[in-house]
């Protein structure tokens, strides 16, 4: 399958973690959860969408299983532990009582606060190996004469799971200050979403000119809903239409609903060409600050705990915050996060002191100038 970038997903990513800031800020009340959901569905649709032909049998090869915890770690550890170290040595009374709970918190074996979000992503990329040889099994051994045609059975067993571990979870995680029911399901749906694609892009449509037009029309109208519906769901805004859920975590309660809403939108946006809301979510801007995310996600609550008492308004906290939170997310990614995400996948300390020293030293360059 192509890797190609899908740059209408990246406005989901960036919407999700707005979405998770604007909950915690007070801005948009109890809506983070929708975010979550987003989030995790999406991370696994990119584990089957653009994991290459048949992404569950690569994992036949212990060295595959070995180069895929090395990236991930390579690719979320250096962020976490260095945000980790800075809360502890600056706001101990945040969520770490001592070094034991730091320890913990290193070993994902509790989550403080809103770490417990990446504790459940942690989790989820531990176990997609496991999915994904009982899957590569199932299909090179029991479906094999089916042809590619075997995934539509895995859609079917992976929604299947899903429902099932929705309503019969199998792993509870200390994650804010509670156990929490592992929310693999989520993981799971994004994965058949995954599966779904791979399958509608292999038959390679060729739509009339008419036709087309239609289609890209009306993905980005359901796009536009998809949208609106994670939004307006808050409670906040369906009081003020008479609809009172106050009190309940509405977000968690109904995130396998909003699920579904992420597998369509994502769908809408793989395979629409054009529009102005597919653009719109694609547009650069959303494409830089959606890599830049996992920092935006790891030190807004910092801002947030300085922030709050002196401004108590929602809206002005949530634009500070989020304001403060991409100029730190935006240093880390060009000197942590990049170049150790690199690290994870070539390993070559060469590549990574080219990286730094084409990044902080000038040198000349061949006709005698300074090049950065």
């Amino acid at each position: 399958m192509e890797k190609k970038r899908l740059a209408g997903l990246d406005g989901i990513r960036l919407w999700a973690i707005i979405l998770i800031v604007a909950e915690h800020t007070g801005f948009i009340t109890e809506n983070g959860a929708v975010g979550v959901a987003l989030c995790f569905v999406l991370s696994g649709f990119l584990a089957v969408y653009i994991g290459g032909e048949h992404p569950e049998e690569k994992f036949f090869s212990l060295k595959k299983w070995i180069q895929y915890y090395v990236q991930r770690a390579f690719r979320i550890l250096p962020m976490y532990y260095f945000c980790i170290a800075f809360y502890f040595y600056f706001y101990p009374s945040i969520c770490f009582g001592s070094w034991d709970s730091v320890l913990r918190h290193f070993t994902f074996r509790e989550a403080g606060i809103h770490f417990w979000y990446l504790q459940q992503e942690v989790f989820m990329y531990l176990f997609l190996p496991l999915i994904m040889l009982f899957l590569g099994i199932l299909g090179h051994f029991v479906l094999k004469k089916l042809g590619d045609k075997k995934e539509w059975v895995y859609i079917v067993l992976l929604l299947g799971f899903a429902y099932y571990f929705k309503h019969h979870p199998f792993l509870h995680l200390y994650g804010n200050n509670s156990m929490q029911e592992f929310r693999i399901y989520l993981f799971m749906m994004g994965m058949a979403t995954g599966y779904f694609c791979r399958i509608m892009k292999r038959r390679e449509w060729n739509l009339s000119k008419g036709k087309a037009v239609v289609g890209n029309v009306a993905a980005n109208l359901v796009i536009l809903a998809v949208f609106l519906v994670t939004l307006l769901s808050s409670p906040m805004f369906l009081i003020k239409i008479g609809i009172d859920i106050r009190g309940q975590y509405y977000g968690v309660g109904h995130d396998m609903y909003f699920g579904v809403l992420a597998m369509v939108w994502i769908v809408c946006a793989v395979f629409c060409t054009a529009g102005p809301i597919v653009k719109f979510f694609g547009n650069p801007v959303f494409v830089h600050l959606s890599e830049r995310s996992f920092g935006i996600y790891l030190f807004h609550m910092l801002l947030r705990i300085n922030a709050t008492a002196a401004v108590p308004d929602g809206y002005k906290n949530f634009m500070i915050i989020m304001f403060f939170s991409i100029c730190i997310a935006e240093v880390l990614y060009v000197i942590l996060e990049k170049p150790m995400g690199d690290f994870g996948k070539h390993l070559s300390f060469k590549k990574l002191g080219q990286y730094y020293k084409g990044l902080f030293v000038r040198e000349y360059s061949k006709r005698g100038g300074l090049s950065e």
